[in-house]
């Protein structure tokens, strides 16, 4: 439980970073990153149904992709108001 969250902290921070460092790095990143959790999703069914099996994972895969699109949109938004 501990490292999921540790994990999924990592990956806000990277985000933070990224984004403190120009709203384009932000983007690409999260791009990249909410891109990888959508083909779990989508594609990877035998993956997703053993974790459906772990409660706890599964939510640690969804917080996951949620900070993935949050980033996503919230560089889009930060790249619009700029100009």
């Amino acid at each position: 439980m501990v490292g999921n969250i540790v994990v999924n902290a990592i990956l806000a921070a990277i985000l933070f970073a990224a984004y403190s460092w120009t709203p384009w790095a932000s983007l690409v990143l999260a791009t990249l990153s909410a891109l990888a959790f959508s083909h779990i999703f989508i594609f990877d069914r035998a993956f997703l149904e053993e974790i459906a099996k772990q409660g706890i994972d599964r939510l640690s895969l969804l917080i996951g992709a949620g900070i993935s699109y949050v980033g996503v949109i919230v560089s889009i938004v930060a790249l619009l108001v700029k100009q």
